[in-house]
């Protein structure tokens, strides 16, 4: 990983780096909610400017998740799950065992295969539950 750490010209956080020597990415995209999925090694060189990112400013918030994009810059969510890598991968394995939105983001099964992640669905979740407190 040192050729990749040198290409980003920063070292891989500890998490990220613990969590690419396991497995080394996925097969499967939007394994995290809402859309995202796991890189390997080589994509994340290839898309690091455009991709989840690992806030490794030093200051409290170090090892935050959030976006970054070429156009917009930077973004950070204040939901607990966006605070560290590992707080991400235990907030979709629960949300993977239990059923339960994560986010506002509910994990869905497409088929055997693959995993998608709904917020439409959760509203619509939310809209029927308001109208049946209407309704009675």
């Amino acid at each position: 990983m040192p050729w990749a750490e040198q290409a980003i010209g920063q070292p891989f956080p500890e998490p990220l780096a613990e969590s690419l020597l396991r497995h080394n990415g996925m097969d499967h995209y939007d394994l995290l909610p809402p859309f995202w999925s796991l890189l390997d090694v080589r994509s994340i060189v290839n898309a690091w400017q455009t991709r989840l990112v690992i806030d490794q400013r030093s200051y409290r918030r170090r090892g935050r998740i959030g976006k970054a994009d070429h156009e917009t810059g930077r973004s950070f969510s204040r939901h607990a799950m966006w605070a560290s890598l590992p707080a991400l991968l235990d907030a979709t394995a629960t949300a993977l065992e239990s059923g339960e939105a994560v986010d506002g983001y509910l994990p869905v099964a497409v088929d055997e295969d693959e995993l998608d992640w709904d917020f439409r669905c959760l509203r619509r979740l939310r809209r029927l539950a308001i109208s049946d407190v209407v309704s009675t």
